[in-house]
């Protein structure tokens, strides 16, 4: 027997020392599955203008089961369950094609061999989350919800569509009567000059803000701007050079 004991004798052509190490693709990722609303959007067929508050609780229940998998979509049996799959954009009677998703970049919409839009369901009853994965696959980035089956017509129910158009916030219908009243008032007689001087200067602007404060804050607020004749834009200006001063 040798002085120092038995020598490990070489089992195959690699050496012992890397046989030691884990390669790459033995190594398989654990990070759990998670989603992105980046490239989010409604459009006509996808908005939620017929969809109830019952939906989202399903929607979001199945998200909370789907965030605990690792490895999304590998198991066959898996991607059964959740009729895991591509969009076939040649399907009767969808009724949108790719090109129309132009807001996901290009880089991903154009390469549907490596990020394929793919469709999750949320129920037999409850329509299909549709997206793709991102480069590591453990990012599923939603592109349009799908409550009323739209992107995949069944044969079941005579490939009919059902029309549903994006539900608006408060502050968007908003916007939207502004924009329709300054577009009557452009052309319209019975307005008087200073009814559309009014009007033109209306601020239009998206960048809006809701907060709550206290009733007593509330108070100080509304005294504030009625001694001061400021409006509340001026107040969180102020408020706002103060803190970086």
């Amino acid at each position: 027997m040798p002085r120092n004991g038995p020598q490990l004798t070489q089992q195959n052509n690699e050496p012992y020392s890397k046989r030691l190490i884990d390669r790459p693709e033995d190594i398989k990722s654990k990070a759990k599955l998670s989603f992105s609303f980046l490239y989010f959007k409604q459009i006509p067929y996808f908005g939620f203008e017929k969809t109830d508050s019952s939906w989202f609780v399903g929607f979001l229940q199945r998200l909370t089961d789907l965030s605990s998998k690792e490895n999304f979509g590998i198991d066959p049996a898996e991607k059964n369950h959740y009729r895991y799959h591509p969009i076939d954009w040649e399907a009767k009677n969808i009724p949108i094609k790719l090109s129309d998703l132009n807001w996901i970049p290009i880089q991903y919409r154009e390469n549907q061999t490596d990020f394929p839009l793919k469709q999750i369901t949320i129920s037999t009853a409850n329509g299909r989350i549709v997206g793709f994965l991102n480069e590591e696959s453990n990012v599923f980035h939603i592109v349009l919800l799908d409550p009323l089956h739209n992107i995949q017509p069944s044969g079941n129910y005579s490939y009919r569509i059902r029309d549903c158009e994006p539900l608006t916030s408060s502050f968007e219908e908003l916007l939207a009567q502004m924009d329709h009243i300054r577009d009557k008032t452009k052309t319209c007689p019975s307005f008087s000059t200073g009814h559309n001087c009014v009007i033109s200067q209306i601020p239009y602007n998206e960048n809006v803000f809701c907060c709550s404060i206290d009733d007593s804050f509330k108070e100080k607020l509304f005294q504030v701007l009625k001694e001061n004749n400021l409006s509340m834009k001026d107040v969180i200006e102020m408020g706002i050079m103060a803190y970086l001063e």
